[in-house]
């Protein structure tokens, strides 16, 4: 499935806000490799422009974005590079469940404020490319430059949004996998693909696209028992294989499942079998 997160009004937002905050230009590029434009041509810096306005150079700065994202794609962490022309750029690759989506990508500026030696390099790097040399000075020296700091916060800033993303796409392919006629299929398939973490109803009837009290109500119609009481089991089931299958501690088992504390998981296990965690135990197979 190819996942169209460009298409989605937040990102373009995004950079929009980013541009008006640093001068810095982000793009999405989806799975296949697609750039999908939430950068107008116009916010590009003047120096990228001038590069860009020849097929050489052009063609130089896609190579640059490639080559960053299959080193994202293969690390897993974000790539801060120095492209062709001797401008800083970054990637920020997106999983799910381990499956690449796309990247995040942003730059066109310089970790320095911008100077006559490192002009020098760029004239280098770019000697190649037919451009009018005292017009690409002027465009280099009114180039963007973050320091360090401000640039490990962009880097943070930009991952952030990245994981929106992941939450967001998470989500809907979850829903594409299930029936979303049938919600209540959809909330026993969620807690039970992720009953080890911390689930509440809301979070459980935001991951089904319900409201609280339709979760509740629905889930107690078709099931003659709560979200929680369904968890609950289904933990306590899992829990039960656990202690009778290896020497993991209660404390250990408590945690893997779901439960909060061992005292919670006491409480809920004596509740639904009649038993102590302790005396299952001893039932283990040996």
């Amino acid at each position: 499935m190819n996942i169209e997160v460009s298409a989605k009004k937040f990102l373009h937002n995004y950079h929009s806000s980013l541009y008006e905050l640093f001068g810095i230009v982000t793009d999405w590029i989806d799975g296949s490799g697609k750039h999908h434009n939430l950068c107008p041509k116009e916010h590009c810096t003047a120096f990228c422009r001038m590069i860009m306005s020849t097929n050489t150079g052009n063609n130089a700065c896609v190579r640059s974005t490639i080559r960053a994202i299959e080193k994202a794609k293969a690390s897993g962490q974000i790539q801060l590079y120095e492209c062709h022309a001797g401008m800083v750029d970054a990637v920020i690759p997106l999983f799910i469940e381990g499956r690449y989506i796309g990247s995040l990508s942003t730059g066109q500026f310089l970790l320095s404020k911008p100077s006559m030696k490192h002009f020098k390099k760029v004239c280098k790097l770019t000697a190649s490319l037919p451009l009018d040399r005292e017009g690409l000075k002027k465009c280099y020296f009114r180039m963007p430059y973050l320091e360090k700091n401000k640039c490990d916060n962009l880097l943070t800033l930009v991952s952030l949004v990245g994981e929106y993303v992941i939450e967001m796409e998470s989500r809907l392919v979850f829903l594409e996998s299930v029936d979303e006629r049938k919600p209540i299929h959809a909330a026993r398939k969620y807690m039970e693909s992720h009953f080890s973490e911390k689930l509440s109803i809301p979070k459980i009837a935001a991951k089904i696209n319900v409201s609280e009290s339709s979760l509740s109500h629905l889930f107690k119609k078709e099931t003659n028992t709560t979200p929680i009481q369904y968890l609950n089991e289904f933990r306590v089931k899992k829990a039960i294989d656990l202690l009778t299958n290896t020497n993991l501690l209660a404390s250990e088992i408590a945690d893997r499942v779901g439960f909060q504390s061992l005292p919670n998981f006491d409480r809920v296990f004596r509740k639904i079998t009649g038993m102590t965690p302790a005396v299952c135990k001893k039932c283990r197979i040996r």
